[in-house]
């Protein structure tokens, strides 16, 4: 994200915008690797780093507090992971210490995007099973009319 793109989704008072938060959470579950790395070392640049960081995190429990696909030992989980991160952001970090809530925070999000793919891919898959067996249903019905 540009300074041109950063200040555009700023509110006054040097506030970050929750648009700001949400586009950073979501680039960092869609980058790869080197890409991510170097999307990190920008955010890490940043005077507001630690309150970014922590804003990330409070988008982040957003997102699995409202997920209705998500059991409560999942949400817990997630929630639980948060809460030490959020916790290890209560002090003065130095930047490779806020670079590893950054990747924590691009793990989450990418692992929360992956349980969503996998919860389409599963519906995805009863709907085919559900086929095949009204096909079958259809194919013995039509198949004991035809004998008689």
């Amino acid at each position: 994200m540009g300074k041109e793109e950063r200040k555009s989704t700023r509110i006054n008072h040097g506030k970050i915008c929750p648009k700001e938060i949400e586009t950073i959470v979501e680039q960092l579950g869609k980058l790869r690797e080197i890409q991510r790395d170097a999307y990190i070392s920008k955010l890490i640049e940043r005077s507001d780093r630690q309150k970014l960081a922590f804003s990330s995190l409070i988008y982040l429990r957003k997102l699995i507090v409202h997920n209705s696909k998500f059991d409560d030992k999942t949400k817990n989980y997630y929630l639980n992971i948060i809460e030490q991160l959020t916790h290890q952001l209560q002090h003065t970090l130095s930047p490779m210490e806020v670079r590893f809530i950054f990747t924590e925070i691009a793990d989450l999000k990418n692992r929360l995007t992956s349980r969503s793919r996998y919860f389409i891919r599963r519906f995805w898959s009863f709907l085919s099973e559900m086929r095949d067996s009204a096909v079958s249903l259809l194919r013995t019905i039509f198949s004991g009319k035809k004998s008689k």
